[in-house]
């Protein structure tokens, strides 16, 4: 038997239990309403035909037949399984024959037959049209454009088959608000990273996202835990600042989506979504300010350096947090609800600086992270100075602009304009001066 075989069996004895729970439930109905517990069979076998068309064709359409085994055990295997019923419907056939009605039981065979392949049929052409419509869109993979390598790439997504479900499905998404979101929760998920016992997922998560470990300043002994691991620092020299008072740089490793002009946005992540610059900032007077300005959003996933930055130079007020919900920044939740940015834990930093003018920082808190640290004394701060770090799970940084503050880099405004992030190292050039007069905003009112 193959490795974690018993996994598929507990998974297959849950699904038959659910499935068979439900049938019995049918049964019990169809007594209670005095009918023939012949229509409760054609229904459970029908209505589960049109299950299993309509897993199967989701996930043959997204190119393979069983995406996991588990799951393909658990709903078709298990659950369908235990809830349809065909040596029950066999019975009931040989019961018509006993009985004389040859021709009812007849009936009833070819029935049965013919309209569990017309559900099968309906379920797998209604997986298939929402595949290839709006849901499609949501729930196609993450691309990316890699500077470095001037290529586009598909991201591998850390925990991608619950994200799907829990952004994807209305179960899902109930659980979401009703537990995932909660700090609760992200709290004892950092807890657990924060255990020694955690320091066994760190060789594992290496291999598997191909991490470059002569970039890490390793502790003698090595990590104490999971999380000492995520929130590493590096080496001197791994993240060069190509930056000056004239240029702006990327605030942390990540994948980056820049807005130029806010007023005429149609694209984030996905069209038909726009962004509420008031929320977001918390402050009315100061969205006054930067309304119509420039939006650079720095999404980082759990393979990345979890440490961030400042993208110029400047003087730097206290930070300020806003609170809020913690939810997934992926793609895959933001496709679906742009909102998660401004009603997630944020923090909020003013920075001022002497070619840019008034520049505000966010730290965007998501599902599983255990904090945002701030490590910066406020006041003056140098361009590359280390600004904080995220304990564990994804988070992303937003950087706004005034209007006509910042010129950003041809390929980060070709990639954005048609939702695809730009991969980028912290220290790389993001954009230039652009066309406003720059002037020190000191002592603003909030």
């Amino acid at each position: 038997m193959k490795p974690g075989f018993w996994k598929e069996w507990v998974w297959i004895a849950l699904g038959s239990a659910l499935g068979g729970l439900l049938r019995y439930s049918f049964d019990g109905l169809t007594l209670a309403l005095g009918a023939s517990l012949l229509l409760a069979t054609l229904f459970a076998n029908i209505s589960g035909s049109f299950l299993v068309g309509r897993f199967a064709g989701a996930w043959a359409l997204g190119g393979r037949t069983r995406p996991s085994s588990v799951k393909w055990h658990f709903w078709i295997t298990g659950f369908c399984g235990g809830y349809t019923t065909f040596s029950l419907f066999s019975w009931q056939i040989f019961e018509q024959l006993l009985a004389g009605s040859g021709q009812l039981g007849g009936l009833y065979a070819a029935g049965s037959v013919v309209l569990g392949l017309l559900a099968v049929w309906l379920g797998f052409s209604m997986a298939r049209a929402r595949a290839q419509g709006r849901e499609g869109a949501l729930n196609a993979p993450i691309e990316y454009y890699d500077r470095a390598k001037a290529v586009l790439q598909w991201e591998p997504i850390y925990g991608e088959g619950f994200l799907r479900w829990a952004y994807g499905t209305a179960v899902g998404r109930l659980t979401v608000w009703l537990f995932v979101q909660r700090a609760w929760f992200s709290v004892w998920y950092g807890w657990r990273m924060n255990l020694a016992a955690s320091r066994v997922k760190i060789e594992p998560f290496i291999k598997r996202f191909r991490l470059d470990r002569s970039e890490f300043v390793e502790p003698e002994g090595g990590f104490r835990h999971f999380n000492d691991f995520f929130y590493r620092r590096l080496n001197a020299g791994a993240r060069p600042i190509e930056g000056g008072l004239e240029t702006a740089v990327f605030p942390a490793d990540g994948r980056h989506l820049v807005i130029p002009d806010l007023a005429a946005a149609t694209v984030f992540y996905i069209k038909g979504q726009a962004f509420d610059l008031e929320r977001f900032i918390g402050n009315t007077h100061l969205a006054e300010r930067f309304a119509g300005g420039a939006l650079l959003i720095s999404r980082l996933c759990p393979v990345d350096y979890h440490r961030f930055h400042f993208p110029l130079a400047g003087e730097a007020d206290a930070p300020v947090p806003l609170r809020g919900s913690l939810r997934s920044v992926s793609p895959l939740a933001l496709r679906r609800r742009l909102a998660i940015l401004w009603e997630n834990r944020r923090v909020r930093t003013r920075l001022r600086t002497p070619k840019f003018g008034e520049v505000l920082g966010f730290e965007v808190g998501a599902t599983c992270v255990g904090g945002i640290h701030q490590t910066y004394k406020p006041g003056t701060v140098a361009q590359g100075g280390e600004k904080g770090y995220f304990s564990f799970g994804g988070s992303c940084l937003v950087t706004v602009f005034k209007p006509g503050a910042v010129t950003f880099d041809t390929d980060l405004v070709q990639n954005s304009a048609q939702g695809i992030e730009v991969y980028a190292r912290m220290g790389e050039v993001c954009g230039r001066m652009g066309t406003m007069k720059p002037r020190m905003d000191i002592n603003l009112p909030e």
